[in-house]
């Protein structure tokens, strides 16, 4: 009889029906708990996703700030700067993408507000006051007030209602929302919650799919298989509650190659995603942290991890010790002239260094674009200057071997800590650096308290410097060049003079070394050179038909991309012949890049304009370059006319130097003649154009 039933099919019908009634019930329980799972897994990572990148927008937020603080960027510098990288850019219609570094899923984005509701980052919205946007689905619910409410109390989430992109309908947002102080932003990450949860849903679709073909197939598979597909759906579901506690574990692959095997390789794929997305936050969180603490280039402490170094020891190990900068004197020359991976080499060999060579250095790091500190403990005084000096000697004779025709040197300063923090020791110890490139010399500016008055004075000047250029306070004033043999004036030098409405007439030596602290060098020389080409005319006027006018030109103008093309563009603007200019170059420019100096004369020759050489007779090379270059024209400097009054050498010196000039066809010009003795002098060489205050003071046009 119990043959019979079997063979009748009643009891394997029944199993059978028993276990696609299980199956089917059994599929749709983990269905839904793998969608909800999953789903809250995928949730809960969007929201560790959020809440880790708007920590990771304060952390950048605040290694700008560092950086605004030192001077190294402007804050409206390091303000884009931060835009760009949570967002993107701005476009030219105001707007900004909406993906750029960070992922917040297809749809996410950063938004930023201070705290009366501007939008000061937002995709589109950008300048726009949102103070009283409400919630989609509740209108008593103001959404920017709310999350900078939340913001404001340290941080958190905040959900609402927002139109889905592209569509009418409302779909379910969630944001974090933190509070930046220092620059009064509110910095909000928000995302919709279907973008982190899309790949639950096809999860739920694919498990649906696999349960219609699983009861389809149950007939021929049999009662014997029911263990057998069983127990990896019961495996998945112990995995999908462990990726619930965090645990992203793989499953054993079945030997059947059926729908069961498919949901095992679909279940192991999002483990997988799941592990990778993971991985990619951790790298990021571990990028981001590194770049809090090193510089990237060189690999040494940044300013911020000098800063954690340092207070350590001096809290913890109760260390004493010195603050010592050292800022790379020609750096700027060499990323110029040589390109800045040569600039670059510079950089890592003081890292490579000091690893080799540490000298009773503790700490070393690198805290701006072209200056690096160093933190020496527990020395006197004087110990601690031969440690810099040895240092700096070795260091320089290791770059100039690395680096062929890298000529630096490194303006130092230093300040003993006493009390206070690194924060107050790097502060005082830039006031020193400040004075030390000021001083222009190379040895250690040791920090003093009258510092502190002293620059605040010169920040006074430099923030009404950067508006007298554009207002054109700086005007140039013109000194004639005499021939004494015809008593005609054969030309003019352009001399900058400034007098502020404010505070009053500066002097050249004050405000011209201030232009270039100030990184506007160029953009002053630009600017004479134009309105001295604009006076041109005039100049003809007062002075004769036909003179030259000479115009000074800084190293950095002179070597820089497209100088050559401006220069030109001036002569066409205002109808001037090219031969009338002269621009006047001194030897800082020899030194720097033989070869660019002779191809930026080169060009200057081939358009017509002339090259002085100014200040001739200070320094150590001149005569060197006198067979090499071009000139057209030698300034002995008024150091040199003065000194031959007093040394017969000087005067024979001079004579010597104008049987050179006669030689290469130079014109020579004698600067600084103040006296009627020096005159007589002169008159025993063949040297004839005079400039000085015997014959003309600078004076303006008009």
């Amino acid at each position: 009889m119990n043959a019979s039933r079997l063979k009748s099919g009643s009891v394997q019908k029944k199993l059978i029906q028993n276990f696609i009634a299980m199956l089917v019930l059994g599929t749709i329980t983990i269905g839904a708990v793998s969608f909800m799972t999953a789903r809250n897994a995928l949730n809960q990572k969007g929201e560790i996703i959020l809440k880790n990148s708007v920590i990771q927008a304060i952390q950048l937020i605040q290694a700008e700030q560092a950086q605004v603080e030192s001077g190294v960027k402007s804050l409206d510098s390091a303000q884009e700067y931060i835009k760009a990288t949570l967002l993107s850019p701005l476009n030219p219609n105001g707007t900004r993408d909406l993906h750029n570094h960070v992922n917040l899923g297809e749809n996410g984005y950063f938004i930023v507000y201070d705290l009366k509701g501007v939008e000061i980052m937002h995709p589109t919205l950008e300048g726009k006051n949102v103070w009283n946007v409400r919630d989609m689905a509740n209108k008593d619910t103001f959404l920017v007030q709310e999350q900078i409410a939340i913001a404001r109390k340290g941080g958190g989430f905040f959900s609402y209602s927002w139109l889905l992109p592209h569509s009418n309908k409302v779909g379910k947002k969630i944001s974090y929302s933190a509070y930046e102080p220092d620059w009064g932003w509110v910095v909000v990450a928000t995302a919709y919650k279907q973008d982190f949860n899309r790949d639950a849903r096809m999860i739920l679709l694919y498990i649906l799919s696999l349960t219609i073909g699983i009861v389809g197939t149950v007939g021929i598979i049999g009662v014997r298989s029911v263990k057998k597909i069983v127990k990896p759906i019961f495996t998945i579901v112990g995995g999908l509650e462990k990726v619930a506690q965090g645990e992203y574990e793989l499953i054993k692959q079945t030997e059947s190659e059926d729908e069961i095997a498919y949901l095992v390789d679909g279940y192991n794929g999002m483990i997988l995603a799941l592990r990778e997305a993971r991985e990619n936050i951790e790298n990021k969180n571990r990028k981001l942290e590194y770049l809090a603490y090193f510089d990237e280039l060189t690999g040494l402490h940044n300013r911020y991890g000098l800063n954690q170094q340092v207070n350590s020891r001096i809290r913890n190990a109760n260390a004493t010790g010195y603050l010592v900068q050292l800022d790379i004197a020609g750096l700027k020359v060499i990323n110029s002239t040589m390109g800045f991976q040569q600039g670059d080499r510079v950089l890592k060999l003081i890292a490579e260094h000091h690893k080799t060579h540490p000298g009773g250095i503790n700490q070393i790091a690198r805290t701006s674009s072209n200056e690096f500190t160093l933190w020496i403990e527990n020395n006197q005084k004087e110990t601690v200057k031969e440690i810099v000096y040895g240092f700096r000697d070795t260091l320089k004779s290791s770059i100039k071997a690395e680096v062929s025709g890298a000529g630096i040197d490194f303006h130092m300063a230093m300040c003993a800590q006493e009390t206070g923090d690194f924060d107050e020791l790097y502060e005082k110890t830039t006031m020193a650096m400040k004075v030390a490139k000021e001083s222009n010399d190379f040895n250690i500016h040791i920090y003093q308290d009258d510092m502190r008055e002293q620059i605040e004075n010169e920040l006074l000047m430099s923030r009404h410097l950067s508006n007298a250029i554009m207002d054109n306070e700086i005007v140039p004033h013109y000194q004639s060049k005499i021939d004494y043999s015809t008593m005609t004036c054969t030309g003019v030098e352009a001399l900058a003079r400034w007098c502020s409405e404010e505070l009053g007439v500066i002097s050249p030596g004050i405000f011209i070394p201030a232009i270039a602290r100030l990184n506007l060098t160029d953009q002053f020389t630009r600017y004479l050179l134009d309105r001295v080409l604009g006076d041109y005319r005039k100049l003809c006027v007062k002075y004769g038909e036909g003179i030259t006018v000479s115009v000074n030109i800084s190293p950095l103008s002179f070597l820089a991309q497209g100088f050559v093309e401006y220069v030109d563009s001036m002569l066409s603007k205002h109808a001037m012949v090219a031969d009338r200019l002269i621009l006047e170059i001194t030897e800082d420019v020899l030194i720097s890049d033989h070869r660019a100096v002779s191809a930026t004369i080169q060009q200057l020759h081939q358009i017509g304009v002339k090259i002085s050489i100014d200040d001739f007779g200070t320094g150590y090379s001149s005569l060197n370059y006198l067979v090499n270059i071009d000139f057209d024209e030698m300034k002995i400097d008024k150091s040199f006319i003065h000194q031959m009054e007093k040394d017969p050498k000087a005067f024979h010196l001079l004579k010597i130097i104008c049987d050179i000039a006669e030689l290469h066809q130079y014109s020579l010009v004698a600067e600084g003649v103040e006296t009627t003795a020096q005159l007589d002098l002169i008159k025993n060489t063949p040297l004839r154009i005079i400039q000085g205050y015997l014959f003309s003071k600078p004076e303006a046009l008009d």
